[in-house]
C-alpha cells in the first residue's frame, strides 16, 4: 500500500493506482477511503465496466446488494459481446446471478467501519 500511496503523490491522476488502492481498502473493510479513490475514478469513467465491477464489490461487501446490482449490469452491458473467456465478465455474471438469487452473504459484521 505504501507504494501506490507514493505513486498517488507523483501521478494524482493515475487511474490503475486509485483503483489498486480501493481494492486494497475494500478488502480490509475500509469502505469510507475505497469509495474516496473510486470516486475520483467514477468522475473520469462512469460507463468503465472494470470500474462498475468494482464498485458493485464494494457495495456488495458493504451489504447495499441493489447498488451493487446496478453497477453490475452497467458493467454487464459493456461487457455483452465479451469473450467467453473473459475473467472480469465471467466474475461479474456470476456474482450478478448470485445477488439476484440471494446467495451472497454478508463478508462482514455489522460492527466493522463503514
Amino acid at each position: 500500500m505504501l507504494s501506490y500511496t507514493q505513486q498517488i503523490m507523483l501521478e494524482p491522476t493515475n487511474s490503475v493506482v486509485h483503483m489498486q488502492i480501493a481494492k486494497c481498502y475494500r478488502q480490509w473493510n475500509k469502505f469510507k477511503p475505497a469509495f474516496h479513490h473510486m470516486n475520483i475514478l467514477k468522475k473520469r469513467y462512469p460507463f468503465h465496466p472494470l470500474f462498475n465491477f468494482e464498485m458493485a464489490q464494494l457495495f456488495v461487501d458493504k451489504q447495499d446488494k441493489m447498488e451493487a446490482v446496478d453497477y453490475l449490469v452497467i458493467a454487464l452491458s459493456a461487457w455483452q459481446n465479451a469473450d467467453q473467456e473473459f475473467q472480469p465478465a465471467l466474475a461479474a455474471r456470476e456474482l450478478y446471478i448470485q445477488l439476484l438469487e440471494g446467495e451472497i452473504q454478508p463478508r462482514i459484521s455489522q460492527h466493522l467501519e463503514s
